[in-house]
Parts: C-alpha cells; sequence; structure tokens
C-alpha cells in the first residue's frame, strides 16, 4: 500500500458543527463591517442560538459579502429579549428572499458572558414556550405564551 492509500484510508470527517432550532423572528440588527463607522439597519427573518438570518428591506446597497466580519446590535424593540444585545457576526451566506431582497445568513462568532446570558435565556424560553405546541404550529407561536415586557 502507499503512503497516499494509508493517508486517505486513515482519513475522518470532521464532524459536523451542531445545527440550531430556527425560530422565525423579527428584531432590529444594527450592523457595520468590523471597525467601519457606518451602520445598516437590517431585520431578521429568522434567528438561532449560533446565528441570524437577516434581510435588507431598505433596498439600499450594505457593502457585506461572504466573510464579512460584522459588528451587531441585537434589538428586541420591545419583545422577548430583555435588553439590546452586541455581538460579532460573520457573514456565511448571500441568498435573494421571495419578495426579491438580499438576504444574509450570519454566524454569531463572538459573544461576550452577560450577552450571551441574555441569548441564551431567550432561547430557553422560546423552545419551553413552543414545546407546549407539540411542534404543531412555528416556533414563533410561542410568543403568544410569552409575557410582555413593559421596561
Amino acid at each position: 500500500m502507499s503512503s497516499f492509500d494509508r493517508s486517505v484510508s486513515g482519513a475522518q470527517a470532521k464532524p459536523a458543527a451542531p445545527r440550531y432550532r430556527t425560530m422565525e423572528q423579527t428584531l432590529l440588527v444594527m450592523s457595520r463591517t468590523l471597525g467601519a463607522p457606518v451602520e445598516y439597519e437590517l431585520r431578521s427573518a429568522n434567528i438561532s442560538k449560533s446565528g441570524i438570518l437577516m434581510e435588507n428591506k431598505s433596498g439600499k446597497r450594505v457593502p457585506f459579502n461572504v466573510n464579512t466580519l460584522l459588528e451587531m446590535t441585537i434589538d428586541p424593540e420591545g419583545h422577548w429579549l430583555q435588553r439590546p444585545i452586541q455581538c460579532v457576526g460573520k457573514v456565511v451566506r448571500l441568498a435573494s428572499a421571495e419578495s426579491g431582497t438580499t438576504q444574509y445568513g450570519v454566524k454569531i462568532v463572538q459573544i461576550d458572558g452577560s450577552e450571551n446570558t441574555v441569548w441564551e435565556a431567550c432561547f430557553q424560553l422560546l423552545e419551553k414556550n413552543a414545546s407546549h405546541l407539540l411542534m404543531t404550529g412555528k416556533a414563533s407561536d410561542a410568543l403568544k405564551a410569552l409575557p410582555q415586557s413593559h421596561d
């Protein structure tokens, strides 16, 4: 057996990253290229623990490409997230929505301590409330069961 045969037969597939449940949620996401002063207002189409699918509904050009690092502030606008959180994301895909808007699939690559605690807590609450729906409705239907915060 040649050395090539040994290296191929001994190769192992890299385990896939865990895939988290996505939930249809509309949140305001203020985003900018890492270190740049100009912010862009985008809206989430759906969210998961590991990322956000954002849409550019304004029609204005947004200079984000695959592999662009973004500073993001996710604002719940008084909904289910306790407070706005900040994180760093990486654009992992671009797509066109049925509506013709551009979508940006963004993986959260850095979220610090208390920010992560808030993000994780909101998903636990959403998942807990979604579980009573027996997965027959959309996960976003769980929001109807959430107490509304009035800060």
